[in-house]
């Protein structure tokens, strides 16, 4: 399983760099760089991972789970940022950023404990 995750997560940034590349063309290398990592950065893993929050493994397909995505990072992307916002934490690039990163570590975190909770249930069932 985790061969499998590290061969699409490699594939992954593989056409990440070559669309950052051929955006070179048009753009400085880093800004190229920074727009094509930091759209899927904050349009596409923090829906990705609480989509394995919200729905197990086999109750969703790829396009839709991609699509879920997308419509998740949209939706709590900007409502964590406005409510840090109303809380007094100003907007810059390094605060947001933070943020985006509490949300996918909190996905993982509840994802991870939740996985070593039921497999020691299961245990504890047999």
């Amino acid at each position: 399983m985790f061969k499998k995750w590290l061969k699409y997560t490699i594939i992954a940034i593989l056409v990440l760099g070559i669309i950052s590349s051929i955006l070179s063309i048009w753009l400085p290398v880093l800004q190229s760089f920074r727009i094509v990592f930091g759209a899927v950065y904050l349009l596409f893993l923090p829906g990705f991972v609480w989509s394995w929050v919200f729905w197990k493994k086999d109750e969703l397909n790829v396009i839709e789970r991609l699509t879920l995505s997308l419509a998740l990072s949209i939706a709590i992307v900007p409502l964590v940022v406005f409510l840090m916002n109303k809380l007094g934490i100003k907007i810059n690039l390094l605060n947001p950023s933070i943020e985006i990163l509490g949300i996918i570590l909190l996905g993982i975190i509840y994802i991870l404990l939740e996985n070593k909770l039921f497999k020691r249930l299961i245990k504890k069932n047999e």
